[in-house]
């Protein structure tokens, strides 16, 4: 979930009633969000994940609105046509080939909104956009923009301009190398031979997406009252899907929106498309999946409530238009949970399936029951602890590095900023919460941690883990050598330790855990003694030996 922070005399006004906290948190309830915390007139609402559209201050206070049956006689969106043309060279489809537009108008900025529509940009680039690897947010004031517009990829040497929050032009390379905003995102131009910038008419650079605007054109500012927004990217569906809930946003604020022409050379869209779907949904379906029969002017009234609109309603099954803004709905399933929403969960009766099945283990479960039995019979204590840590203990105690540190932005909790990406400084941690039961102790987890993969959507991806660790007076190498051989002989996997070199560990009483997987050699861990260094920075009185397995690698074969 995303936190949306926002003020509650602001939101009441908004939402055109006065609520309890109380009140507000029942009604977010229902609705599928929650009520984080509330101190000095500030709410922090955790937004489900699949509400991208609900993270503006005005959109959440829209939605509740209909939920709410709160008539404000809002009239339906109509675009008009802004006169504004981007060019799309051909240059920029190796890069960042897509691009949406929209103007804005009859909009007066002021301090709560501006910090709204930051907020905005700013969650949705952390989330809906993948820290904007497949879409990016633009919006600049338009009156410093000489229309039309030229979207181009060159040379990064040749990219020079003022960003944001810089006190000199500087070009593109000095911008990723030295600009923290250029250092952050620069991952995502690596290896392109050219970046894409958006340049008006005067030849002016607005920005260079996705990374930062120009200072010069890029800065929207209390009273702005007409504004450009732009968003690119590499996926086409996800760009006209941020478009549609950006112009929800803009919509709901009580502004104008106009469309802008985009020239891809072979073809030319106008933009927003605000087109709506229509599915069709089935009166037997939806009894079946919520155990209710609803007549279908009930059905009518919940949808409305969720802002669908009924098109049709036939002897078996009713038709919806999706609302343009829900990028969420994807199958009739997600219109069903809306009615669900609409109806309140806690109006619906529990009932125990008619179902009977036969329930089976997956092949990793099957492993990890199996080692978790081993290490029971060698007289280990299982540990279970949490993903979400501290970098001091994931690298600082450790005595490394902390360039895999997986940073969590924002937190609310000090002691938390960090996702482990190894699971040894969390059960060492535990070993030290249970060392007033005297030694030995032998522990273990099987868990999971995090790793950085850019293959996948997020750039994350869990790692399955095994780690052990004994505390003794005169525990050695040999100790935690032994329970490797027992659990790796056990799974019938052949290995080897080759020597290296790890802040964690005794130089000379260390190695790297080297498997041979079809003729490939893996290193999937760690074993040896732990440093007198990390002892100390935890505290410990005796040695420890220790060794972390990827379990990953073994069991999945990845």
């Amino acid at each position: 979930m995303t936190i949306l922070k926002t003020d509650k005399q602001k939101l009441e006004k908004l939402i055109g009633t006065k609520f309890t906290i109380d009140e507000l948190a029942s009604d977010l309830f229902d609705f599928g969000m929650e009520l984080d915390s509330y101190e000095n007139n500030d709410l922090y609402i955790d937004i489900t994940a699949d509400r991208p559209d609900l993270l503006s201050s005005f959109t959440l206070a829209g939605a509740l609105r209909n939920y709410k049956d709160i008539n404000k006689n809002k009239k339906s969106i109509s675009i008009k046509d802004s006169g504004v043309n981007i060019y799309v060279d051909k240059s920029v489809d190796s890069v960042r080939p897509f691009i949406s537009a929209f103007v804005v108008k009859n909009i007066k900025i002021d301090s709560f909104l501006l910090k709204d529509i930051i907020n905005v940009q700013e969650k949705l680039h952390e989330t809906f956009c993948r820290n904007r690897k497949v879409a990016a947010i633009g919006i600049y004031p338009l009156k410093k923009i000489k229309t039309p517009i030229y979207y181009i990829a060159k040379i990064p040497n040749d990219i020079n301009f003022k960003p944001l929050n810089a006190e000199r032009i500087m070009n593109a390379v000095e911008i990723l190398e030295k600009h923290d905003t250029g250092i952050k995102y620069a991952p995502l131009l690596k290896n392109k031979d050219k970046y894409p910038v958006l340049l008006d008419s005067n030849n002016n650079i607005l920005s260079m997406p996705p990374i930062i605007n120009s200072a010069d054109i890029g800065k929207v500012e209390e009273g702005t009252s007409e504004i450009f927004v732009e968003i690119t990217g590499i996926i086409k569906s996800r760009v006209d899907q941020l478009t549609n809930i950006l112009v929800k946003m803009f919509d709901e604020i009580g502004s104008d929106i106009y469309s802008v022409k985009v020239d891809y050379k072979n073809h030319v869209e106008v933009t927003p498309n605000l087109s709506e779907r229509r599915v069709s949904v089935g009166y037997d379906y939806i009894s079946k999946v919520l155990g209710v029969q609803f007549k279908k002017s009930e059905l009518k009234r919940l949808l409305k409530r969720m802002d669908y609109k009924v098109s049709n309603e036939n002897k078996d099954h009713i038709e919806v238009f999706v609302p343009y803004y829900r990028a969420d709905v994807l199958h009739p399933i997600d219109i069903v949970d809306d009615i669900a929403r609409a109806y309140k969960f806690n109006n619906f009766e529990p009932e125990l399936p008619k179902l009977a099945t036969a329930a089976g283990f997956l092949p990793k479960t099957k492993v990890i029951r199996f080692i978790r039995d081993l290490f029971i019979g060698m007289n280990f204590s299982e540990a279970v602890t949490v993903s979400l840590t501290n970098r001091k203990y994931q690298y600082e105690y450790m005595n490394i590095d902390d360039k895999e540190w997986i940073k969590i932005p924002n937190s609310k909790a000090g002691e938390i900023d960090a996702v482990r990406t190894w699971i040894l400084p969390e059960l060492l941690r535990a070993i030290k919460a249970n060392e007033g039961f005297g030694i030995p102790i032998k522990m273990f987890e099987l868990n999971d941690s995090c790793a950085v993969d850019e293959r996948t959507e997020t750039g994350y991806k869990n790692v399955s883990k095994l780690v052990a660790a004994i505390m003794n007076q005169k525990v050695t190498f040999t100790d935690i050598k032994q329970v490797a051989d027992t659990v790796l002989k056990a799974l019938n996997i052949k290995y080897k330790i080759e020597e290296c070199n790890h802040g964690s560990f005794i130089e000379g009483r260390v190695g790297n855990i080297i498997i041979d997987m079809n003729g490939v050699k893996r290193n999937i861990g760690l074993i040896g003694e732990i440093s007198p260094v990390v002892l100390e920075n935890f505290g410990f009185r005796y040695p420890i030996a220790a060794f972390e397995l990827n379990l990953s690698s073994i069991i999945e074969k990845e």
